[in-house]
């Protein structure tokens, strides 16, 4: 069953909308643990005060009362405010998953309207060239560029065998001793500047080697590679030319038929496409900045918990309310025994809390990473066009499964894009349209061949890639 590149990347929005949505639970029970744990500690510290009344004779530091009492106060405070910025936290990352979903659907529908607007330019073009096919002079033109580039090919050819023919005759000059001791001394040409006795040595050894006509030969021998190159440089010039004057032509035909204000109409569609991505990416990043702030919350990084928070757990770890803890525990008194109880019992749901707190933030990481993966081949996949409405894949469910694979680190992301590669195909292959505004400083271009429209009315693939102002229907950026 074959599914359109728009199909397939709905499948990958949807992909990270799960994982978004995935995301959002975990973010939730990681925050209601953190809650439940914040209680916890300020019955803890309630717990201590109580004791710390009723046996203040045990406490060892007479500090150690009032620092509690004090650094519960500011650790109540800090709460407040740690619970209020992990709400304000929470509820930003609701408002901004339902934001990138209403992005990836406006995103849709814009992509639909350039699909539709794109062919409706093609066709005009093809209707504007088809129109230009009639005219003498173009075809002429097309014609005395198809036999440029065809003589073109045959100088590759030619070149090519030249230079294979030089590299085995040169063989027998580079092996003279006495040959390449002229040769290299320029003797014989322009650049000798030898005084009168090696003149004469160098006579001498030239009549000995029949050095003039070997020269002769080699320089003939060596030339001939680089006349062929010359050639197909004036060529290349003259394909040029010729290119110029058709895509002069071309322009002036698609002004007079609207096509040109037709291109300034669809570019003005791609720019919303662009924004739409745009604005797509920066919610993306909000959204891991967002994540990256509620973690803080679990590790205990945050400025809230930098503050009396901590003030109050090194407290209880410190040596006066150990002391009066231990004491309570020794005494036989039942009010005593319920305190330290309570204690225990609260310490044990602590230690679950923040196991469960770290399970949640570890699968909370995995989610994370998926994500960022699924939002890479999303970009990935736009930028190759793929997305546009040209392309359609032959197996739906094998796309599912590479994506599935790739996303749990089965199949590298080399071994992914190309097997999505070879399940893709271009149902308009012959258009393959240029882009728009295409820069005109690339030289290049104009020697690679192309399938467009022109090309095909010659029967065959042109050097040329078309006119300058062509454009391509994908909807990638």
């Amino acid at each position: 069953m074959r599914r359109s590149g728009q199909e397939v990347l709905s499948e990958i929005n949807s992909e990270a909308e799960k994982l978004r949505g995935r995301i959002s639970r975990l973010g939730d029970k990681i925050s209601e643990t953190n809650s439940e744990v914040e209680v916890l500690r300020q019955e803890k510290a309630s717990i201590y005060l109580n004791l710390a009344e009723l046996r203040y004779e045990l406490l060892d530091d007479d500090m150690a009362k009032s620092d509690l009492y004090r650094v519960e106060e500011e650790a109540a405070s800090y709460v407040k405010q740690r619970q209020s910025a992990r709400e304000a936290l929470d509820k930003e990352l609701k408002t901004n998953q339902s934001e990138q979903l209403a992005l990836e659907q406006k995103r849709k529908g814009i992509q639909e309207k350039i699909d539709n607007f794109a062919t409706k330019l093609s066709a005009a073009e093809e209707k504007t060239l088809k129109s230009l096919e009639k005219n003498p002079e173009y075809a002429n033109t097309q014609q005395q560029l198809l036999e440029t580039e065809s003589q073109i090919k045959r100088f590759d050819s030619k070149i090519m065998l030249a230079r294979e023919d030089y590299e085995v005759k040169v063989v027998p000059y580079h092996n003279d001793p006495l040959f390449m001791y002229l040769l290299e001394r320029g003797y014989g040409t322009s650049a000798y500047r030898k005084g009168s006795l090696n003149r004469v040595i160098d006579r001498w050894i030239a009549n000995i080697a029949r050095y003039e006509p070997a020269r002769r030969n080699y320089a003939m021998l060596s030339g001939i590679p680089e006349k062929l190159d010359t050639h197909k440089a004036h060529l290349k010039e003259r394909l040029m030319y010729l290119d110029e004057k058709l895509d002069d032509m071309e322009h002036k035909a698609f002004d007079k038929d609207g096509v040109l204000v037709m291109r300034q109409d669809y570019q003005k569609k791609r720019q919303l496409l662009e924004e739409a991505d745009q604005k797509i990416m920066s919610l993306e990043q909000r959204h891991h900045e967002i994540l990256k702030e509620k973690e803080r919350f679990s590790s205990n990084t945050d400025q809230f918990y930098s503050g009396a928070i901590k003030k109050l757990d090194d407290l209880y770890q410190g040596k006066s309310l150990f002391n009066l803890r231990r004491h309570v525990a020794a005494t036989a008194t039942l009010e005593d025994d319920k305190f330290i109880e309570a204690l225990f019992e609260i310490e044990k749901q602590l230690e679950k809390l923040l196991d469960r707190a770290s399970e949640y933030q570890s699968s909370l990481r995995q989610e994370e990473w998926r994500l960022t993966e699924i939002q890479n081949v999303r970009k990935t996949f736009k930028e190759k066009n793929y997305d546009s409405r040209q392309t359609t894949f032959r197996d739906s469910n094998m796309f599912s499964t590479l994506l599935g694979q790739f996303i749990v680190g089965i199949i590298t992301n080399q071994y992914f894009w190309g097997a999505v590669g070879r399940l893709s195909m271009e149902v308009l292959d012959e258009l393959d349209l240029d882009d728009i505004f295409e820069g005109d400083d690339d030289d290049d271009r104009r020697y690679k061949s192309r399938g467009s429209y022109r090309s095909r009315s010659r029967k065959s693939k042109s050097y040329r890639s078309g006119s300058k102002g062509g454009f391509k229907t994908g909807g990638g950026f």
